[in-house]
């Protein structure tokens, strides 16, 4: 089987715009809850009301600090400006094929449009200037992603505030996993807040509670249904990174309140195996929207018209150097830089078949899940 070297997204896109839309899967039977130790007077005080928005703010930063292993990134870390331009990129053709051209404005269609679920975006998302920033420490994962999402003249201008802001922190160890996400609008470059609020100092927990919002990533997980870090071909000219730790291994989100809230169920059919191999299916969105998409079949808003109808299969260069298949992107094409159309159906159009039956009808003949 072939592998797959990255997750079956999102996008979405990555990350916590997701957070702001409301699920419409019930949460399923899950994990426990991690680090119920508070190692701080401010942390014991706070994690006794945390109706109190104050006293949450400080509870699950003392909650996701000790299980990242006692550490959270400054804000210096996890700014904007410290993040990767994501690069949006029009289709041309050329003698050679297909290549890639980076959009300097925003344009009506491009390759790689973000693949945002329910949200409407100006242009279909082909906007550029969004940027994506990765760091790992030890077993601690963060990712975070600063988003245009409106078209005006000084998209590339870090002194105008973002759009969207979302981070998530994963312990590739444990699974445990926070999710934070701001009010929109407000983060710049470098303005983003301290997140450590363990101290309780009241000026760090107002202006954290300034940028980000009460949440605990309940609506997040409706896209972040496969892994902590959704792949698409959005994000991979931002040079994304990947790790087996968190397409395979454990994941459950990090609560103020211990409780059983596992939302990961994930596919286990036996004719779906070729896709399995490297990451989840997850049963909520990435059922639904995400890998279907990923196989081709009903692509995003955005998509360049002539990568809709009929679907061409093909390899496109960015400037970079990279291969890109379209429009089928899964697996990835450093995996699969040249099969043809007929070669993918051989070794992934069972399990196509198989994922799009089973995440239509969970209960079809030959389907089969398990939760993390």
């Amino acid at each position: 089987m072939k592998k797959i070297l990255a997750t079956v997204v999102l996008l979405a896109s990555l990350m916590p715009l997701a957070c702001k839309m409301r699920s419409d899967v019930p949460e399923q039977r899950s994990l426990r809850s991690t680090a119920t130790m508070e190692s701080t007077p401010a942390c014991q005080a706070a994690c006794t009301d945390v109706s109190d928005e104050s006293n949450w703010a400080v509870c699950y930063s003392c909650r996701c600090k000790a299980a990242m292993d006692g550490w959270l990134p400054s804000p210096a870390e996890v700014s904007c400006d410290a993040a990767r331009e994501i690069p949006v990129y029009q289709a041309v053709s050329t003698p050679n094929g297909t290549a890639l051209k980076k959009i300097t404005k925003a344009e009506d269609e491009c390759f790689n449009p973000p693949r945002l679920v329910n949200a409407q975006h100006e242009k279909g998302g082909c906007i550029p200037g969004s940027k994506l920033g990765q760091l790992k420490r030890g077993n601690i994962w963060a990712k975070w992603i600063c988003r245009r999402e409106h078209v005006h003249d000084r998209l590339f201008d870090p002194t105008v505030n973002y759009d969207d802001h979302g981070m998530i922190l994963f312990n590739e160890k444990t699974g445990a996993t926070c999710f934070y996400d701001d009010t929109d609008g407000v983060t710049n470059g470098n303005n983003n807040p301290d997140i450590d609020l363990t101290s309780g100092d009241p000026k760090t927990v107002t202006d954290f509670m300034n940028t980000y919002y009460k949440h605990e990533g309940g609506n997040c997980i409706g896209c972040h249904d496969n892994d902590p870090f959704m792949y698409s071909p959005y994000v991979k000219g931002a040079r994304w990174e990947t790790s087996e730790a968190y397409t395979l291994g454990k994941y459950f989100a990090v609560h103020t309140v211990d409780q059983e809230k596992s939302h990961v169920v994930s596919l286990t059919a036996e004719k779906a195996a070729p896709c399995l191999t490297c990451h989840r299916i997850g049963q909520r969105n990435t059922c639904k929207i995400f890998a279907m998409d990923s196989a081709g079949i009903s692509p995003p808003p955005g998509l360049h018209k002539w990568l809709k109808t009929p679907p061409p299969t093909g390899i496109a260069v960015s400037p970079d150097g990279d291969k890109w298949n379209f429009p089928k992107w899964m697996p990835t094409s450093e995996v699969q830089q040249d099969a043809s159309d007929d070669s993918w159906r051989r070794d992934y159009g069972e399990a196509v078949e198989t994922i799009r039956k089973c995440c239509a009808d969970h209960n079809a003949p030959g389907c089969t899940w398990e939760h993390q």
